[in-house]
């Protein structure tokens, strides 16, 4: 298990994650079943396009 605060990292290294906001889990699985771009929206209040690299998603952040 680690912690981590870049978002893109977090995705391309882990096989699960666990998506947070004001300590309550929001969602929870495979980086693939879990990003999209709602779940950004919910948990940064920012609106992100998400790509796939490597078949790993991958958050633009512009």
């Amino acid at each position: 298990m680690m912690v981590l605060h870049y978002i893109n990292q977090s995705l391309y290294y882990s096989d699960e994650i666990v998506a947070m906001k004001d300590g309550k889990t929001i969602a929870q699985g495979k980086p693939e079943e879990v990003i999209a771009s709602e779940l950004v929206k919910t948990v940064y209040g920012v609106d992100l396009n998400i790509q796939q690299i490597d078949g790993k998603p991958f958050v633009i952040p512009v």
